[in-house]
């Protein structure tokens, strides 16, 4: 028994820590709050750095793209009210709209307008109503449009006005005076051209009469656009240069002295042409048509040159080589072996 009692008597000792709930974990729930409000600010950043970026054309597209839709539109639109353009206009129209809902009228009254076509007129619904039903829109003068804003004044003089056809084009008369002009100046010289090239041809052809030449070359004047072309050509009985060379003849450097001063008359730019025969050079080397041509007229430059013909008067020296033959038929004849000198006018 007096064991049973001493185990009765024990004193049994509870020692509780203060704080340790400090210890254990509280839970997630502000990081998630922290979380959310980062990516709200990254997004707010986000979309303040698109708007500085964007141009103004960029910015009126995305504000007309949130208007709200009013109820005065008669046309079915895609979300945003008005086009750029005609903001300025519905502006105008809902301000009227609400003058006359505070004056007291009727929700329930409805308008008409007659229509271009001539046909009866049809009731536009007050604004708060549902539309009714609109046909599209094909009556003569029609701009392309399926409706039009009976608010907006402008939309109804710009659907006439596509709807007009467009007035022929009338000159002035300082145009036609202008026009004349030009003819008569074109005339003038397409007259004097021909005279020229008569007085040349004269010229010319007594020139080498004076020279006491047995025979002379082939003499030919015609016109190339604006330039007046003087061609001499070989023929059966006279020849400028000696068989495939560029060393002139005693009579071609006659011949180029006594025309010299017709040249140097009528004064403009010049231009050489050299042509050959389609003969090629057989077995020699480095040698061609080409080449020959070239320095027949360097040749003829030359002469001219020596006969004191200004240099700066000179615009090209040309090759033809076989490529423009005179007489097609017969590429190996004579008269393909010549020399053109252009003469340009002096008001070109």
């Amino acid at each position: 028994m007096a064991g049973e009692d001493g185990r009765a008597d024990e004193i049994v000792i509870v020692r509780r820590r203060g704080g340790a709930d400090d210890d254990h974990h509280h839970g997630g729930v502000w990081k998630i709050a922290y979380a959310d409000f980062m990516t709200a600010m990254m997004a707010l950043f986000l979309v303040m750095w698109l708007i500085n970026a964007s141009n103004t054309e960029t910015k009126s597209s995305i504000a007309s793209y949130f208007n709200p839709v009013k109820l005065t539109d008669n046309v079915s639109r895609k979300k945003g009210l008005y086009d750029i353009d005609e903001k300025s206009n519905a502006t105008q129209a809902s301000k009227a709209e609400s003058k006359g809902d505070e004056a007291g009228a009727s929700k329930k009254q409805r308008t008409t307008v007659p229509e271009a076509g001539g046909e009866a007129n049809k009731a536009i619904p007050h604004p708060g109503e549902a539309p009714p039903p609109q046909p599209e829109s094909s009556g003569a003068g029609a701009s392309g449009e399926a409706f039009r804003d009976p608010f907006n004044p402008l939309a109804s003089a710009r659907h006439l006005m596509q709807g007009l056809p467009k007035a022929p084009a009338v000159d002035t008369a300082a145009q036609a005076s202008e026009r004349e002009e030009n003819d008569r100046k074109q005339d003038a010289f397409a007259a004097h051209r021909g005279e020229k090239v008569s007085q040349l041809r004269r010229e010319i052809e007594r020139a080498i009469q004076r020279l006491g030449l047995a025979s002379g070359p082939g003499l030919d004047i015609m016109t190339e656009g604006r330039a007046i072309v003087l061609s001499l050509t070989d023929t059966s009985t006279f020849g400028m240069f000696a068989v495939g060379s560029a060393k002139p003849s005693d009579d071609l450097v006659k011949l180029i002295g006594a025309i010299t001063p017709i040249v140097i008359e009528n004064g403009g730019r010049l231009t050489i042409r050299g042509h050959t025969d389609s003969r090629p050079f057989p077995g020699a080397m480095g040698n061609n048509n080409w080449r020959l041509s070239m320095e027949r007229a360097e040749a003829i430059y030359s002469m001219l040159i020596r006969a004191r013909v200004e240099d700066s008067r000179f615009d090209r020296i040309e090759a033809r080589a076989d490529r423009s033959p005179k007489d097609p038929s017969d590429p190996a004849g004579a008269v393909n072996r010549r020399i053109d000198i252009l003469l340009e006018p002096v008001d070109r």
